[in-house]
C-alpha cells in the first residue's frame, strides 16, 4: 500500500512538474505548424504571389548562444536575451515564446505574423535595411490588422483560422 501511494505521489509530482514547465512557454510545435498558414495570410494581405519559406527558430527550442551568434553577424552586437527578429542574412525568424514576454492581446502568433511580414518585404518585395522605418511601420500595420481581425481565432496556442 505504501509503495502504491508513493508511486502515485511520484506520478503526480512528475506530471505537475511537466505541466508547469509546459505552461511557461507557448507550444513551439504549434507555432512551427502554423508558420506556413500564417505566411499565406501575410502574403495574401501584402498581395504577394511568391512562394518559398523561411526558417523559424523558437526560443524554447534554441540555445541563446545560437541567437546571439546570428545577431552578432547580422547586427554587429550580441543581445543579452532572445528577441523577435527576422535575420535576412540567414533567412531565419527568431521568435520568443515565453508566456511572460506577452501581455494580452499580444501573442507569439501575431508576433510571428510581424516577422513574416519582414520576410515578405525582404524576399518577395526586395526591401532592404535602408527602408527600416517604412518596413517596420508596415509590419506593425499587418500585425495589428491580424490581431484585430483574427486574434480571436488563436485557441490553445494555435491559429485556428483560414490560411488566406
Amino acid at each position: 500500500m505504501l509503495k502504491s501511494v508513493s508511486s502515485l505521489l511520484m506520478i503526480l509530482l512528475v506530471g505537475s512538474t511537466s505541466f508547469a514547465q509546459n505552461t511557461e512557454y507557448w507550444d513551439a510545435d504549434k507555432l512551427q505548424d502554423n508558420k506556413e498558414c500564417l505566411l499565406k495570410v501575410v502574403r495574401n494581405r501584402m498581395k504577394s504571389t511568391k512562394t518559398g519559406t523561411v526558417n523559424l527558430k523558437i526560443e524554447s527550442q534554441t540555445e541563446l548562444v545560437v541567437f546571439q551568434d546570428a545577431m552578432e553577424k547580422w547586427w554587429g552586437l550580441r543581445p543579452d536575451f532572445f528577441l523577435n527578429v527576422y535575420d535576412g542574412n540567414t533567412n531565419t525568424i527568431y521568435l520568443m515564446n515565453k508566456r511572460a514576454s506577452y501581455k494580452h492581446p499580444r501573442t507569439p502568433v501575431d508576433s510571428l505574423v510581424h516577422e513574416l511580414t519582414h520576410y515578405v518585404q525582404v524576399i518577395d518585395q526586395g526591401g532592404g535595411s535602408g527602408d527600416g522605418d517604412l518596413l517596420e511601420g508596415e509590419a506593425v500595420q499587418v500585425q495589428s490588422w491580424f490581431r484585430e481581425t483574427r486574434g480571436h481565432l488563436i485557441q490553445n496556442d494555435r491559429y485556428e483560422g483560414p490560411c488566406e
